[in-house]
């Protein structure tokens, strides 16, 4: 996959294969994959890169050496701040918001190139309004509800919720909500099969995980 350097808004060096609204910030050294579109009011700080076949919404804001994967869908106003990787199919709703300062204090700017920092695993899917503490990893395929506040690391495939979020189900990698009754537990791990007849795929729960749910 090739991707078109950008060396910041004024030189606009930006190949077709890139669509770039004329009124984006984009930030110097910022990377860009095939087909990715980035709409009115986007922010890219310096040094962010982004995969292939993304799309930023309007107003959204990715910091500074932010790192997003390919057929990422950002929504208009979300807010992702460094340090951040997104992997690959990964959806984050409107306003969407990653803290990044576990102590901020006014007028100043905490060094966080030592930090683990937040990771969106594949597949995943972040609703809209949801807001996560920092240093936390949303696993591959897990979903969380729209407004939910997550304060520690969620599973994959578990569905979290509420205020803090907790765990209320788990989903298939199609993203449909898998029964609450487990269709076959083998030793420390629980077997649901998607009930959707076009997908009929099995995931593999670590039993700790199931018990955790509320």
């Amino acid at each position: 996959m090739e991707r078109a350097l950008i060396k910041g808004k004024g030189s606009r060096m930006i190949k077709e294969r890139v669509k770039l609204h004329p009124t984006a910030e984009i930030g110097e050294g910022v990377e860009i994959g095939d087909g990715t579109k980035i709409w009115a009011q986007a922010q890219l700080g310096a040094g962010a890169r982004l995969g292939a076949n993304c799309v930023v919404g309007k107003g959204a804001y990715i910091d500074r050496g932010v790192r997003v994967g390919n057929n990422v869908m950002i929504h208009n106003y979300a807010l992702l701040y460094r340090p951040l990787t997104v992997e690959d199919n990964v959806f984050i709703g409107p306003q969407v918001a990653n803290a990044n300062d576990p102590t901020p204090i006014a007028n100043v700017i905490r060094d966080t190139a030592k930090d683990p920092g937040t990771t969106f695993k594949k597949g995943c899917r972040i609703g809209m309004g949801a807001t996560l503490a920092p240093n936390l990893t949303i696993g591959e395929y897990a979903q969380v509800d729209m407004r939910a506040l997550v304060t520690r690391d969620v599973p994959p495939h578990a569905i979290v919720r509420g205020v803090p979020a907790k765990i209320v189900g788990f989903a298939c990698f199609c993203g449909k909500k898998l029964g609450k009754h487990p269709e076959i537990q083998m030793g420390a791990s629980i077997h649901h099969r998607c009930a959707d007849s076009s997908c009929a795929k099995t995931v593999t729960i670590p039993l700790e995980n199931y018990k955790r749910m509320k």
